[in-house]
This record gives structure tokens, sequence and C-alpha cells, in this order.
């Protein structure tokens, strides 16, 4: 339940939201405006019980790729490709918190993948195909569902929502 306090000084009205629902702790935020905080209250309810409210989730996608890097590339065949993509994510968006990124964010980063020449192996300085493309968000993927399903850090795999690169 959401509860308004308004708090006066010398000169200034402030307004303190709180929001307190069983199970969660209480979570508070001053406004200078009484719509804005009862605007940020029922934001704060609706998303904890739809169950989008992740108090904890200030994790970076360079926080998720250095845990995916140290527990399971390891394990993998193909450990060094996707260590090299993953750093090549990391480059871009590193410092974007998980739940911040959408899927409009990695298509935009696609665009830039697909122009950009490669800077590994035989292709060095051509651009990157479509098949190339395709698992560099195959390895993003893979990350974000793990932080998904085992970690969770995030709510989905904003990867899922997109459409692989025609492949030859």
């Amino acid at each position: 339940m959401a509860t308004i306090e308004v708090r006066k000084s010398c000169s200034k009205t402030s307004y303190r939201a709180r929001v307190r629902v069983k199970g969660y702790p209480q979570i508070t935020a001053s406004f200078t405006r009484k719509t804005d905080a009862k605007r940020w209250a029922a934001g704060i309810e609706a998303d904890i019980h739809s169950g989008r409210y992740f108090p904890e989730t200030h994790h970076t996608l360079s926080d998720a790729i250095e845990r995916y890097s140290d527990q399971h590339l390891p394990q993998l065949k193909d450990a060094a490709k996707r260590s090299q993509h993953l750093a090549w994510w990391d480059d871009q968006i590193g410092h974007m918190r998980l739940a911040d990124i959408r899927s409009d964010t990695i298509s935009k980063c696609r665009s830039i993948l697909q122009t950009q020449p490669s800077t590994y192996g035989r292709h060095h300085g051509r651009p990157r195909s479509d098949a190339t493309v395709n698992r560099y968000i195959a390895s993003l993927s893979a990350m974000f569902t793990l932080a998904v399903n085992e970690w969770e850090w995030v709510e989905k795999d904003p990867c899922t929502k997109l459409k692989k690169l025609r492949e030859e």
C-alpha cells in the first residue's frame, strides 16, 4: 500500500511516497510535486504485483558477461569464439543495466556489427557476413538465457524478439 507524506521545511514543500507490500522491503522516494509522488507509487505497486519489480537488478551487461565467462564458457567447445563475441558486446553496451537493454538496442548494435569490418582471422578488414552476425547475437542470447533462468537478474531475453538474418 502506498502513502504520501507532506514534508515542509522553511520555504519548500516536498512529498515522500512510501510503498509497503508484504514480502518486499519498504520503498521510498521524495518528490517536489504530489502528482509525481502518486504516479511513482502507483507504478511501483503495479510492478510489484505483476512480478516486474526487481530491486536488486543493478547488474550491468559487463557483470553478466564476466559471470558467464567465469562459470560457463570454459565448458563449451567454442569458448574462444563466444568470448570474442561477448567482448564485442561488452565494448558496445557493457555499461548498460540488463533491465534497460531492449530488442531495439541490440538491433542497433547489430547494424553496427554488420557494417564494421572484421578484426580477426583471414577475413580481416571485410564486412562480417549475416551468419557471423547471427552467431554474435546467439552468444549474447545464451548469456541472457542464464541471466533469466538461473541467476534471475532480468525478466526476459531481449534477443528472442529479433529476427535472424538470412544466411547463405
